[in-house]
């Protein structure tokens, strides 16, 4: 409780040291994890990442797109990553085609 001079005494201090000690430490895990998948996806260029950083998977991918078949009530066994990476495909030309495939997330 504040004194009657507006400063916390020495119980608020403790009370906001307390809460503060561990909000501090998990704000720097996030920043540490932020800055390692940064420089996973630096060495590993891809159009799509995982919440980690680094390349998404194609199951994850396919979890992904089984959510949202689901959601929009469509027939989640014949919708996968696979055939989304080639629909993809086929809408893009030259060039930029070649660099996207190398960017979605598919193991060759």
């Amino acid at each position: 409780m504040p004194r009657s001079g507006g400063s916390p005494g020495p119980g608020g201090r403790l009370v906001f040291h307390v809460f503060a000690a561990p909000a501090q430490f998990i704000r720097e895990l996030i920043v540490e994890g932020t800055r390692e998948g940064l420089d996973a996806a630096r060495t590993s260029p891809a159009l799509l990442l995982n919440r980690c950083g680094p390349r998404l998977s194609v199951r994850g991918a396919s979890n992904i797109i089984r959510a949202i078949a689901a959601g929009a009530n469509l027939d989640e066994e014949h919708i996968t990553a696979h055939a989304g990476r080639h629909t993809f495909a086929t809408l893009i030309r030259g060039a930029a085609r070649e660099r996207a495939l190398n960017l979605l997330p598919y193991d060759r």
